[in-house]
This record gives C-alpha cells, sequence and structure tokens, in this order.
C-alpha cells in the first residue's frame, strides 16, 4: 500500500500541469463559501421580509395577515415557476450571467416594494403582486445554479456530508434575515422597508463577488481540457473529483445540452423524492413567514421571540449536517429522510398540544428538535439526491441534467410552499397540525424508496464481513 501511495507521489510531482492541480483545493474553496453566503443571503432576504410583517400590519390598516398570505402565495408560485423553468436553463447557460441576472431581479422587486410602500404610502395589491413576482422569478436562480456549482467541484461519494453542511446556508441566512430585521426595526427603531433594504444590498453584494472569483467548472482551471490524460494520477484528479468534472462538463457539450424536462421526470424514484420535498418546504415556509404571528397572536409570547426563530433554525441546521454525514456513511439516503420526516412529526404535534403554554424555553426544546426533523429531509432531497441523480446521470449518458433536477424538486418544493401560505395565513391557529400532516405524508412516500434501500443494504452485508474475513486471512 505504502509502495502504491509513493509511486502516486512521485506521479503527481512529475505531471505536465502541477500549478493547475495545486490550485484545485483552494477552488474548490471558494466554489463552496461563496455558493454557501450568497444563497445565505438570498435566504436572509426572503427572512426578514417574514420578520417585518406584524410591523407592517400595525402601520398600515390596509394590509391584512389574508392579504400579506396571497402576496406570499404569489411571490412562491412565481418562485415554483422560476424553478421549473430555471432549473432547466441553468443546464445550458453560463451559471454566472444565470445568478447575476436572478439577483438583480429579486433585489429590485424587494426593495421597490419597499420603497414606494414605506415611503409613499402605495397601497395597491396589484402592484405588490407584480413586484413579488419580480422577486420570485429572480429568487428561483439561486438554488439549482448554486447547487450545479458545488456539484462540479465535489464528487458523489461524500454528497450527503457535502450538500448537508451547504444545506444549512438557509439556516443560517434565516437567522441572519431575523436578526436583520431585529436590529433595524426593534434595536434602531428605524422604518421596516430599510430592514429589505439592508438586506438587498448584501444579497447582490455577494453575487458580484461570486461573478469575481468564483470558477463554475475545475475545468476552468486548466487551459486545454484535452491535455488530461486518462493515465493522470488519481489522488489528484479521482479524490478531487476534478477529472470527472471536467470530462462531464465536456461531453455534455460534445453530445448536446442539457436533459429535457419532461425526460428528468421519468428518471427512477424523482417524483416521489418531489412530491416529498413538496411537504417539506411546505413546512418550512409556513414556519418561516408565520411563526412570529402564530408564538405572539395565537400562543401568546410576549417580547423578544427572535431567539425562538432561530431555534427551528438551529434545529434544521444540525439536522442537515448529522443526517447528511449518516446518509453517507449507510450509504441511503431514502432510509434518513424517512427518519428525519417522522421524527419531525412527533414534536410538531407536541408543540400543538402546549400551546396554553407560555413558557419559552419549553418553546425553544420543541421547536429545535423539530428543525432536526426537517432539516434532514429539506437539505438532503434538494442537494445530496439531486446532485446524485444528475451526476450519475452525466457518468453515464454524458448529460447535463444536476441543475434540471434541482429545478424539479424545488419547483415542487415551491409549489408546496405556495400553497401552504393559503391554508396557514387564514387557518394560522392551527398550522402545526397541518405541518405535522405534510410530514407524515411525505414519510409515507419515502417509504418505498428505503424499503428498496434497506433490502440492498441487508443484501451488500454478508459481502462486506466475507470481504473482511478474506483480508484478515491474507
Amino acid at each position: 500500500m505504502q509502495e502504491k501511495l509513493q509511486d502516486n507521489q512521485l506521479l503527481i510531482s512529475t505531471t505536465s500541469k502541477p500549478t493547475e492541480y495545486k490550485s484545485f483545493p483552494t477552488y474548490q474553496k471558494i466554489a463552496f463559501l461563496l455558493t454557501f453566503i450568497l444563497y445565505c443571503f438570498s435566504h436572509a432576504a426572503r427572512t426578514v421580509w417574514g420578520y417585518v410583517k406584524p410591523t407592517m400590519l400595525l402601520e398600515n390598516p390596509y394590509y391584512t395577515s389574508s392579504k400579506l398570505g396571497y402576496i406570499d402565495t404569489i411571490f412562491m408560485s412565481s418562485y415554483a415557476v422560476g424553478q421549473y423553468f430555471n432549473g432547466w436553463l441553468g443546464d445550458r447557460v453560463n451559471l454566472k450571467i444565470f445568478l447575476f441576472v436572478g439577483t438583480l431581479f429579486a433585489t429590485t422587486g424587494l426593495s421597490l416594494f419597499g420603497y414606494l410602500q414605506g415611503f409613499y404610502h402605495m397601497n395597491s395589491l396589484a402592484l405588490a403582486a407584480i413586484l413579488f413576482v419580480l422577486n420570485g422569478l429572480g429568487q428561483s436562480t439561486g438554488y439549482p445554479g448554486c447547487v450545479s456549482i458545488v456539484s462540479n467541484w465535489f464528487s458523489k461519494n461524500k454528497n450527503g456530508f457535502v450538500f448537508g453542511l451547504w444545506g444549512v446556508s438557509l439556516n443560517i441566512g434565516n437567522i441572519m434575515g431575523q436578526q436583520i430585521g431585529r436590529f433595524v426595526v426593534d434595536e434602531q427603531g428605524w422604518s421596516w422597508q430599510y430592514a429589505l433594504f439592508g438586506a438587498s444590498v448584501l444579497f447582490f453584494f455577494f453575487v458580484v463577488c461570486l461573478i469575481a472569483f468564483v470558477k463554475v467548472h475545475p475545468s476552468d482551471l486548466i487551459s486545454k481540457a484535452d491535455d488530461l490524460q486518462e493515465s493522470t494520477p488519481l489522488p489528484v484528479l479521482e479524490t478531487h473529483a476534478a477529472y470527472g468534472a471536467t470530462r462531464r462538463h465536456r461531453n455534455s457539450k460534445q453530445h448536446g445540452n442539457g436533459i429535457s424536462f419532461w425526460d428528468a421526470w421519468k428518471i427512477q424514484y424523482v417524483p416521489l423524492f418531489a412530491f416529498a420535498f413538496f411537504c417539506v418546504k411546505g413546512v418550512v415556509y409556513g414556519v418561516l413567514f408565520w411563526l412570529p404571528l402564530y408564538l405572539r397572536d395565537d400562543v401568546g409570547i410576549e417580547g423578544d421571540i427572535s431567539l425562538l426563530l432561530a431555534s427551528i433554525e438551529i434545529g434544521q441546521l444540525i439536522g442537515s449536517v448529522l443526517l447528511g454525514f449518516i446518509s453517507d456513511k449507510i450509504k441511503s439516503r431514502s432510509i434518513i429522510i424517512t427518519f428525519g420526516f417522522f421524527f419531525a412529526v412527533i414534536f410538531l404535534i407536541i408543540t400543538y398540544l402546549i400551546k396554553g403554554v407560555q413558557i419559552k424555553s419549553v418553546y425553544f426544546l420543541l421547536l429545535f428538535l423539530a428543525g432536526v426533523g426537517i432539516g434532514g429531509p429539506g437539505s438532503l432531497i434538494g442537494g445530496a439526491v439531486s446532485s446524485d441523480i444528475g451526476q450519475k446521470l452525466a457518468e453515464k449518458d454524458e448529460v447535463s441534467a444536476i441543475s434540471t433536477v434541482v429545478g424539479i424538486m424545488e419547483g415542487c418544493g415551491a409549489s408546496g410552499a405556495a400553497l401552504t401560505q393559503i391554508f396557514v395565513s387564514n387557518f394560522t391557529s392551527i398550522s402545526f397540525p397541518f405541518f405535522a400532516g405534510l410530514c407524515f405524508i411525505g414519510g409515507l412516500l419515502m417509504i418505498p424508496i428505503a424499503i428498496g434501500d434497506f433490502k440492498k443494504i441487508k443484501k451488500n452485508v454478508p459481502k462486506i464481513k466475507d470481504e473482511s474475513n478474506s483480508s484478515l486471512n491474507t
């Protein structure tokens, strides 16, 4: 074994392009970090809107909870439509331009709403709808674009952990959005529209950073991709996934455009994963937009609730990383996703049953545990599962599919989120049983896939034991 490593090290030292290979880890980290930060501020821009809604309702009698629910539904509907289209588009265009245009649309729509409503009191539901359609369409480029870039830089063997870790960007972004809203509205006493402006400026700033510093593909490091040979040492290329990503990128361009939208729907288990994502995103966005009003109006908790709002995000953050890591170890996404859904059901129901209790620490614990269960399915389906499917197709059929599959998953997720807004805005008091029901349905959808994965794992256990015994005997 040591001799083999030494031979590989010798090959590394004599390879014809050492500079490109040595720079790979640096650009890999930059791609991960800047897409992570960009998606943080994408979510911060959404969460800050949820945070300022109670203040907006107090200041402006024109808007009611129902009207804000319709605005949220319009936003999520346009986000859903945009996901389906932009997922397909992301496999066919320059991802930097794709993300820049989307961010420009999103920040323009959100900032204009704050400006026109906050300063000129333009009480028009139609105008609000137009601006939030612009916002939703722009936001819909973020997830497929960022996930595609991250997928290009990492091998699928670590997708669970990589996307579990990357997936916490949305939870950190949600916490950041709440803190931006708290700082601007509660601490500084400024008008609510300044919170929208601040989140939008930061969002746009980081897409500029991404354009300046991120390489979309590992092949962008190599001036002549054809110089890569099959004999290039494994530690350089296989370990870093540069070789696979370069060949996939090059082959997809040689063999035509990415997979079609309808062909992506025909891939095994894509519909089941997509509708499970419909359920989990309905819960995530229902909590994101309406938890502040639920805690204040239905539970009766007074004072600063930012820590309670952060608790479910912290739970999702931990669940995303932990359950993603476990899914890599057991080599099954579906079993872990199923567990996450049913785990969340338990604590969502308990949270509803103790509604009369106004002890913040109790709600912090219950929301945290519910978040752990929600975080696993949310990050795994949207990130690791979509990337697994796209990378497998790229290796087998030499077509680009990651962005299209991500778009389908996110589109279904956004559809679930949009429909949830209609229900929760009118029946906020029973929102938690509704969330529990969605998680239960999501878990049921995963059971057939989980059973198949369990049978495969059970079948492979004797093989692993035989291999370990044979290695000990030799």
